[in-house]
């Protein structure tokens, strides 16, 4: 036996000196013991003078020498240690997307960590353990060579499982080295995996033979003019053969407009459709109708791509008719379009993507969306050219389209037959910045693109569309379309991911914030400022992307599905082994709990009855 605080043994001295006070005082001064019936007894001696018997006269002294030794011993705290009898223990517990799972609403990862809890609880005192947890991202030692089980425990207890696949390469890495290093280490695996090769390693395998439905996979086409809404979707069994329901719900309505009930066989899967017919659509979810043994995959949610980048745009023009028909034509594009004098009045408008200026010049330019300037006569701060002049011509001058191999010029004029475009006249523009020239006449930009000095997308045509024949050639309406790709290209690229796959969200100029909340409510802020940004996508659900472009709010949603693979009920792991012997490499176990103490108030116990019997029945 041992002691963790061996100078509190030094409260001994008090015996000593309570023999030396008892031997120099008076016998019959009164005293004050523990025991409430011996207290009694005293006193009632006490107002009689009469001489305790001798051994009742002691107990005052057997009572406070008790005292004195039992506080030193718990002060001392002592511990018996059982040399080789404990334990190092490694937990390495699976944390991917099937841990979910549930039974009689019960996770496999809540059974999962009652199986290491048990064991640690049950472990000897002295031993170490270790808790690795592998989820979809990361490999994660939660503790290393933990002595208190309450510590190790508590980590135990913020165990969260993902939604994704795992990889258990690089804890079988660490595993190996803690083996290496103590060939006695006590490895457990806990997983919901099948490993049917585990040397060296003890499986923990939870869960097994439950049934699941899994939805993935949704797909649709959209025929606008008619209005037909075509969807189909995987629906999967596991475990366990049975029969689903799955339904078909338009945006947020409660009511399906359609439903579909299939039998499957364990471990298959089958194609859903549905045919619906629809004026439009902003969103449809999909919905397995009942409970099955995870919710996690019941349900997916498909966003109109169309409807999530549709951008507005705001024509100041006398005469917008060709902008309002090339838009129309072009599609994705709600237009307003107002005068140059209603703009004027108000002091400029804000909150569009797209502000086209047309034969006439803004007092300054808008900072939150971008820009095409068609026949501007005047200089505009911030525009990156000047204006020098106004120039006539005696006849129509075709003009040259670039073969600029820039991948910027390239895609302006992509799917274009290069017709001619003819202008009756133009204004000369001296450019200061670096803008891509897309069309010239004898070396003179007249249709450019580029930035501004607000970081906006910006495009000048250096005519008026009245004044040229372009309107009416078969480039018009690609060449639009290529200038739309180019002043807006959609914020997002897709609208539906997996658990594990990166949201690329491309940000427009002018954002100042961009804001992304996930199902479960949790809120980041990724650095705005630069042309795209990537955001992991792991919880399955819903996800709101908020981004704030020139004070105005713009949001967009997307949708992320669960892991194919993790649906399963039952999957095969790959061999999990430590290289090596087995040995002893036992730890000292200890046995810390105040024994002693309890002893000792047993023997007070047991004298303070002694002399209740005494004084009672004169046990003489």
């Amino acid at each position: 036996m041992s002691f963790l605080y061996p100078l509190g043994l030094l409260g001994l001295i008090g015996v000593p000196i309570l023999i030396l006070i008892y031997i120099i005082k008076n016998k019959y001064t009164e005293q004050t013991v523990a025991s409430n019936y011996i207290w009694h007894y005293s006193e009632r001696f006490l107002k009689r003078r009469k001489k305790l018997p001798k051994i009742a006269g002691l107990i005052s002294l057997i009572m406070q020498l008790l005292t004195v030794v039992v506080i030193s011993l718990a002060i001392a705290h002592p511990v018996i240690t059982f040399p080789g009898a404990a334990s190092e223990y490694c937990f390495i517990i699976d944390a991917s997307g099937s841990m979910h799972i549930t039974t009689d609403g019960v996770t496999r990862l809540d059974v999962a960590k009652s199986e290491v809890a048990e064991r640690i609880e049950e472990s000897l005192q002295g031993g170490v353990y270790t808790l690795i947890t592998v989820d979809d991202a990361s490999t994660d030692v939660l503790c290393l060579r933990e002595s208190d089980k309450k510590k190790a425990l508590e980590k135990l207890a913020g165990v969260s499982a993902s939604f994704g696949d795992t990889d258990m390469a690089d804890a079988l890495a660490m595993a190996q080295g803690y083996f290496d290093a103590n060939s006695g280490v006590r490895t457990y695996l806990v997983t919901d995996k099948h490993y049917e090769q585990h040397t060296n390693v003890e499986l923990i395998t939870v869960g097994g033979g439950e049934l699941n439905f899994a939805l993935s996979n949704a797909k649709y086409t959209f025929n606008a003019e008619t209005g037909a809404l075509e969807v189909e979707v995987t629906l999967s069994a596991y475990g366990r053969d049975g029969e689903a329901s799955v339904a078909l719900f338009l945006g947020e309505e409660e009511t399906p407009l359609d439903v579909k009930t299939l039998s499957l066989a364990a471990d298959t899967a089958e194609t859903v459709r549905f045919s619906v017919t629809t004026q439009g659509f902003a969103s449809f979810r999909l919905q397995l109708a009942g409970s099955d043994a995870l919710a996690a995959d019941n349900t997916l949610v498909v966003y109109n791509l169309t409807s999530e980048n549709e951008q507005t745009a705001l024509i100041v023009s006398e005469t917008p008719f060709f902008l309002q028909t090339a838009l129309a034509a072009v599609g994705g594009v709600e237009v307003t379009a107002v005068t140059p004098k209603a703009y004027a009045e108000v002091g400029g408008m804000t909150g569009y993507s797209l502000y086209i200026f047309d034969s006439c010049t803004p007092a300054a330019l808008p900072g939150d969306g971008s820009v095409w300037l068609l026949n501007v006569t005047e200089n505009i701060e911030q525009a990156g050219f000047s204006v020098q002049g106004e120039v006539a011509l005696t006849e129509a001058v075709p003009l040259t389209l670039t073969t600029s191999s820039a991948s910027t010029a390239k895609r302006l004029v992509e799917n274009m037959r290069g017709e001619a475009v003819h202008v009756y006249k133009y204004v000369k523009y001296g450019l200061y910045n670096n803008f891509t020239t897309l069309y010239s006449y004898r070396g003179q930009p007249l249709v450019f693109a580029g930035q501004n000095a607000l970081g906006c997308n910006q495009v000048v045509f250096a005519f008026s569309l009245h004044d040229s024949n372009f309107t009416m050639t078969p480039d018009f309406i690609p060449f639009i379309d290529n200038l739309i790709s180019y002043s807006f290209p959609g914020v997002l690229d897709r609208v539906n991911y997996v658990s594990g796959e990166a949201l690329e969200i491309n940000v427009p100029a002018g954002c100042t914030e961009i804001r992304i909340e996930a199902p479960d409510g949790t809120v980041v802020y990724p650095t705005s400022g630069i042309a795209a940004r990537e955001y992991l996508l792991r919880e399955p659900g819903a996800y709101t992307v908020s981004l704030t472009v020139g004070g105005t709010l713009r949001r967009y949603r997307v949708f992320c599905e669960m892991q194919e693979a993790e649906s399963a009920v039952t999957e095969a792991g790959t061999a999990f082994s430590l290289q090596g012997d087995a040995g002893e490499g036992g730890l000292d176990g200890k046995y810390d709990d105040l024994i002693f103490l309890m002893v000792l108030l047993s023997v007070i116990f047991i004298v303070d009855w002694m002399v209740y019997c005494y004084d009672k029945y004169q046990l003489r």
